[in-house]
C-alpha cells in the first residue's frame, strides 16, 4: 500500500528518523521507512524506487553522515526525477556539499538544529496543508507501547491545537520584535568596549551603567524566541559587570569594588527575574 511519506535518511540518523516518523503517524500522516516497511527477502534496490514513486512527500533526514552515505544521494536524485516534494529536516548546521546543493537549492529547509520540535510542528503543519489533512480538533489518544508513534511522546508528542496546546509556537512578528530587542544586547557590548577606552574612570563607571540598563531592559522586553538576543546580553551582562568593579575599585578602592559587585549583583538578579517572565 503506497504512503503518504518516504523517509530518507542514513542509518546512524535512525533515532531521529524514527522519531519524526512517530511524529507524522501519530498525527495521522503514513510513513514509507525502511528496513521496517521492506518486506523479508525483498530487494532493497526494488522496493526503494517503488516507495519513492508511490509516495506523495519526500522527507529527507538530512545530516552531515546523510550526504556522504551510499543511498540518500540515489534516493534524493530519483525524488527529484519523480517530480517529488522534498522537505530536508536539517539535523545539523553544515555547509552541503555541491551535489546536495544542486539538489536542494530554492527548497524550504525545516531547521531542527535550532529547535526540533518546532521544526517538526512547522513541517507537519505544512505536509498536512499539502495532502488536505486537517488538524485533529480534540486531543489525541496516547499510541500503544512499543509502536512507532511512542517515540514522539519522549519529547514530548507534537499536535497543534491539541496535545501540544500548553506549548508557545513564536509567530513571525515576535522573531522581528526579538531581533529589535537584540540591538539593546548589541548595544551594552559597544558600552563595556567604550568603558575600557576611558580606562576605568568615573566616565567608564557610567557607560558601564548604561550598559547595565540595556541589558536589564532586553531582559523584559524581549520575547523567548530571541536566542541571538540572549547570547549577546549576557555577553554584555558579564562584561559591564567586570568593568563597573573594576572602574568602581579604581575610582574608590576597595569600598567602590564591593559597591560595584553589588550593583552586578542585582543586574544578575534583575536579567533572570526578566527572562522567567519572558518566558
Amino acid at each position: 500500500m503506497a504512503k503518504d511519506i518516504f523517509l530518507s535518511y542514513k542509518s546512524e540518523d535512525y533515532a531521529e528518523a524514527e522519531w519524526i516518523k512517530g511524529v507524522l503517524e501519530h498525527n495521522g500522516i503514513s510513513c514509507w521507512m525502511a528496513p521496517a516497511c521492506i518486506p523479508g527477502g525483498s530487494n532493497y534496490a526494488s522496493e526503494i524506487p517503488k516507495a519513492i514513486r508511490e509516495c506523495r512527500v519526500f522527507v529527507l533526514v538530512l545530516s552531515k553522515k546523510a550526504q556522504e552515505s551510499k543511498w540518500v544521494p540515489k534516493e534524493v536524485d530519483q525524488a527529484i526525477n519523480e517530480g517529488k516534494t522534498i522537505m530536508p529536516f536539517m539535523l545539523e548546521n553544515f555547509e552541503l556539499r555541491d551535489d546536495f546543493n544542486f539538489y536542494l537549492s530554492n527548497i524550504q529547509r525545516y531547521t531542527a538544529y535550532e529547535n526540533k520540535v518546532l521544526a517538526a510542528e512547522k513541517m507537519l503543519r505544512e505536509i498536512r496543508a499539502m495532502l488536505n489533512i486537517e488538524a485533529p480538533k480534540t486531543a489525541p489518544q496516547q499510541p500503544p507501547q512499543n509502536s512507532s508513534a511512542q517515540t514522539a511522546y519522549q519529547n514530548p508528542p507534537i499536535a497543534p491545537n491539541a496535545a501540544n496546546t500548553n506549548q508557545k509556537t513564536p509567530a513571525p512578528s515576535e522573531y522581528k520584535q526579538g531581533g529589535k530587542f537584540a540591538l539593546l544586547g548589541a548595544a551594552s557590548i559597544v558600552l563595556a568596549v567604550i568603558c575600557l577606552i576611558c580606562v576605568f574612570s568615573v566616565i567608564s563607571f557610567l557607560f558601564a551603567l548604561a550598559g547595565l540598563v540595556c541589558v536589564v531592559m532586553w531582559s523584559k522586553k524581549a520575547p523567548a524566541c530571541d536566542r541571538v538576543g540572549k547570547i549577546v546580553s549576557i555577553v554584555g551582562l558579564v562584561l559591564n559587570i567586570i568593568m563597573i568593579v573594576a572602574s568602581m575599585g579604581v575610582a574608590f578602592y576597595g569600598t567602590g569594588a564591593i559597591l560595584g559587585l553589588v550593583l552586578g549583583g542585582v543586574s544578575i538578579w534583575l536579567f533572570v527575574r526578566g527572562r522567567l517572565k519572558a518566558k
